[in-house]
């Protein structure tokens, strides 16, 4: 699964996705709210959802996994790729 070198632009510049580069390897972060803030029921705090990637010559992602922690740092669930295919998509369509 890919991600593009454009779509990578984009996330940079939304202020709930961080980016860590150490050479070809990135590390896309995305913090979800809390459940309070996302549906005003008492729940768990937020989560963190990590994409790691590696960069092709071309400045596109190899998406290798991705997991989810708890605020913590502790893996809850490693995701299976396909449940980032819409998230991929969006971003891969959206002009924004």
């Amino acid at each position: 699964m890919k991600l593009s070198s454009r779509a990578l632009e984009k996330l940079k510049s939304y202020g709930n996705y961080s980016i860590s580069e150490n050479g070809n390897d990135i590390i896309i972060s995305y913090v979800t709210p809390s459940l309070l803030d996302a549906s005003s029921i008492e729940g768990e705090d937020f989560r963190i959802v990590e994409i790691h990637c590696k960069k092709d010559n071309e400045g596109n992602l190899q998406i290798l996994y991705a997991e989810i922690k708890n605020e913590s740092n502790e893996v809850i669930r490693k995701m299976n790729l396909d449940e980032l295919e819409p998230w991929i998509e969006y971003l891969e369509s959206s002009d924004l």
